[in-house]
């Protein structure tokens, strides 16, 4: 709603706000090109990478990924799991019985 001041303003009033406004669409022109040249970059990279630029793609890659890289974590967690068991058992297994003083534990020899 415009009151009776704006409505009388002078010319050179609206020539400001002309200057202002049309300053103003070009700074947002000129950050959309820019976001533009930088989505088709990306889109670029994506295609060269993993072969789509496709949103839905390439969040079903990504979660692919994820499911693969929880699977290798896992089994790498199960094998030094493994390997801490075995070398407890070989500790346990070549340890002097407790209490012996004259044979200390191969944990503690160097």
């Amino acid at each position: 709603m415009v009151n009776e001041s704006e409505a009388s303003q002078t010319i050179e009033k609206l020539r400001t706000r002309y200057e202002g406004l049309n300053n103003e669409k070009i700074k947002v022109e000129t950050q959309r090109e820019h976001a533009s040249n930088q989505l088709n970059t990306l889109k670029n990279q994506a295609n060269e990478l993993y072969g789509s630029d496709d949103v839905e793609q390439l969040k079903t890659m990504l979660e692919e990924m994820k499911a693969k890289n929880e699977a290798m974590r896992s089994e790498y967690q199960a094998n030094l799991d493994g390997i801490d068991r075995d070398l407890l058992a070989i500790n346990k297994k070549f340890s002097a019985p407790e209490g012996d003083p004259s044979q200390p534990p191969l944990e503690d020899q160097e």
